[in-house]
């Protein structure tokens, strides 16, 4: 019987050396997380260490943007809207939509399915806040007018668009409606084509996309040609380069 008692006790004892020694883990594993938050929260109180990223992001963003002007400038043969002169939120948010894969996951939709990979190599916030700001900076280019168009018929009909779009198409934040006056006439007419025929707006997450296929659907061709030559030939953005004369 004694014996019996004390392999229990001893049994006991190795159990509750245990039990301690489990919660003596898990305490330690615990205060590594909290000393980990500490010091991530405590590195942008480093100003030096601030500043040193801000600026290798900011060389970063100009080193992206030389890249995207492979597709995005308006030179020959470029098959990507203009970004100069766009809005850095807007900018942020298509970043954000391509991502996720609310835009470019259509692959024959090559030009946005392109856009979705390419995105998914410069993952990098930081970046993505200089390079939009960059693109804000800058003026929007001149471009030729390819859209053969009623501009006076389009302004009837874009007063419908006016109310997400603004009056003069300058966009507005508040409801995610891009600037339109920055944009070139095909890749505007383009857009809409694909908004039309469900190659953008797919996506239930793209709030934007949704209302605008379903507002699309209700044009014909020859109206959103009207639409597009009235945007491209009445309402240029203030912030602008010399527009090319038509051919």
């Amino acid at each position: 019987m004694i014996w019996l008692i004390a392999v229990h006790w001893g049994m006991v004892r190795k159990m509750r050396g245990f039990a301690i020694h489990q919660i003596f883990r898990s305490g330690m594993s615990q205060l590594k997380r909290v000393v980990s938050c500490v010091a991530l929260l405590m590195v942008p109180l480093n100003p030096t260490l601030a500043e040193s990223q801000i600026s290798r992001a900011s060389t970063r963003a100009s080193e992206v943007y030389d890249s995207c002007m492979v597709c995005h400038s308006n030179r020959e043969m470029q098959r990507g809207p203009i970004l100069d002169g766009l809005p850095s939120w807007y900018v942020m948010h298509q970043l954000s939509k391509f991502k996720q894969g609310i835009r470019g996951a259509k692959e024959q939709n090559k030009s946005e399915f392109l856009m979705h990979s390419v995105v998914k190599q410069y993952d990098n916030p930081i970046v993505w806040k200089e390079l939009a700001a960059h693109i804000e900076s800058l003026p929007a280019p001149g471009h030729l007018k390819l859209i053969r168009g009623n501009p006076e018929r389009g302004k009837v009909l874009f007063a419908v668009c006016s109310s997400c779009h603004g009056a003069q198409g300058q966009g507005n934040q508040s409801l995610k409606a891009p600037p339109l006056n920055v944009q070139e006439d095909w890749y505007l007419m383009e857009q809409l084509r694909k908004y039309q025929t469900g190659m953008r707006g797919y996506d239930l997450r793209d709030i934007e996309g949704r209302l605008m296929q379903s507002m699309v659907r209700l044009y014909s061709l020859q109206d959103l040609k009207d639409i597009v030559a009235f945007i491209t030939r009445t309402v240029p953005p203030k912030n602008t380069e010399e527009e090319i004369s038509e051919p």
